[in-house]
């Protein structure tokens, strides 16, 4: 049996690290590529590169030496160690099976929802996205995302102090190409029931929702225009219908946004906005005014005036829709509130006196 120099050995030393470094780079590619699959297939992609190490560890032993010169008990080494990655990388498969991952709820857990009864779906994810509006993130089945019609809400219920069913419409804002969860924006004003109890859950925690329920039949290329006038979080219907309509390559509506807000940091989705505008500059453009701008603020200023309208939304048509949503003194002012049952009651407000008629106006 020949023995190893200690030139030899030293250069055999370098090559097993540089294979080792290699192998520990493809077991992460591994782990990180079977994150969210069965743990049978972690363990089979592992299994395999665990052969494939074995054989090429040998291969370059006695490439090297021309002789075996320890090679058993190196190779022991090698494969103990491998032995053990691989254990931890099946302990963190099967830990990562127990996480909700970031577009579903692994297993059994994501609940069907339903427009006829409330049922508990889990919450994901509780982000904060500014100084009072959180962005939930809820499990789903991942078909549901086809039952979601432009325009939808879902309600939210739960129980106050005293024992009262609290209940309140939200648009979900999950986007068209989300699967398996639902995406929530909720406002937390001051003594509000359902914003608070919103706010304070925690991932882990199931909350009662019924839905979905359409609120606008919307057809594509039934309008030449579609103009929306949102404040607030009145966005969210809004960039439902947007985000919709422009998923469409068959739609080809034409899409103007007036949509206000106190502060800057107070413009809710405005990254998914601007997104939208740069993929389709021909089709949507956005205009955003806030009553408080700040040094950095290029948009327009104040709460939205007459000449705003008339500089920014399609002309007065049959041919038109002009959406409107915001919080009860915008909608006044604008087009006049919803009647008490919800229906839409007549028009007035400044589309009124800009020309529109009860039928190119509808308000969320």
């Amino acid at each position: 049996m020949a023995i190893c120099s200690l030139k030899e050995a030293s250069r055999i030393v370098d090559h097993w690290l540089e294979e080792i470094a290699l192998a520990l780079r493809v077991m992460l590619a591994t782990l990180f590529q079977t994150v969210g699959k069965s743990r049978s297939s972690l363990v089979s992609s592992l299994s395999q590169f665990y052969r494939t190490i074995y054989f090429s560890s040998s291969r370059v032993n006695y490439g090297y030496l021309g002789s075996e010169c320890n090679t058993r008990k190196t190779r022991g080494s090698l494969l103990l160690g491998l032995f053990g990655l691989s254990a931890l990388a099946t302990w963190y498969s099967q830990d990562q099976n127990k996480i909700k991952l970031d577009s579903q709820v692994v297993g059994e857990e994501a609940k069907k929802l339903n427009p006829e009864d409330f049922v508990p779906i889990q919450l994901i994810s509780n982000t904060p996205y500014n100084h009072n509006v959180a962005r939930l993130r809820f499990a789903i089945q991942s078909a549901e995302q086809e039952d979601f019609p432009a325009v939808s809400f879902v309600l939210v219920k739960t129980k106050d102090e005293q024992g009262n069913d609290v209940i309140r419409p939200y648009n979900p804002v999950s986007g068209v190409s989300a699967k398996g969860y639902l995406e929530l924006m909720v406002k937390k004003y001051p003594n509000s029931k359902m914003g608070t109890y919103l706010h304070s859950r925690q991932p882990g925690d199931s909350v009662l929702v019924k839905g979905p329920m359409r609120q606008y039949p919307y057809q594509p290329n039934a309008k030449k225009e579609i103009g929306f006038v949102a404040g607030g979080t009145g966005i969210t219907p809004v960039y439902q219908l947007i985000d919709y309509i422009l998923s469409n390559p068959k739609d080809h509506t034409k899409i103007t946004l007036l949509y206000a807000n106190k502060t800057p940091e107070d413009i809710l989705l405005k990254s998914e906005l601007d997104a939208l505008q740069r993929k389709h500059s021909d089709r949507l453009v956005i205009h955003y005014t806030v009553d408080q701008p700040n040094d950095h603020w290029q948009g327009e200023k104040g709460q939205i005036q007459k000449d705003m309208l008339k500089k920014y939304l399609p002309r007065a048509s049959h041919e038109n829709l002009i959406f409107v949503c915001g919080p009860p003194p915008m909608m006044e002012a604008i087009s006049g509130t919803k009647t008490p049952d919800k229906k839409q009651g007549p028009l007035s407000g400044l589309l009124k006196e800009l020309g529109y008629s009860e039928d190119n106006v509808w308000k969320f």
